[in-house]
């Protein structure tokens, strides 16, 4: 059995309201990691500004 196949089996056994919470948990698990994204690429973007307006000429 495959995760996704795991988490819907746990989750059939959930009321409604339990089963939104966990909907409202991946939510903020994907925005944590959107976030994350975004820093990482903002820190990568403002160490390597020299080189990127280099390149943009």
């Amino acid at each position: 059995m495959n995760l996704t196949e795991d988490l819907f089996r746990e989750i059939e056994g959930l009321s409604e309201g339990e089963r939104q919470e966990v909907i409202n948990f991946v939510e903020l698990l994907k925005s944590k990691n959107k976030k994350k994204i975004e820093s990482t690429m903002d820190l990568i973007i403002k160490e390597n500004k020299k080189a990127l307006d280099e390149l943009g000429r």
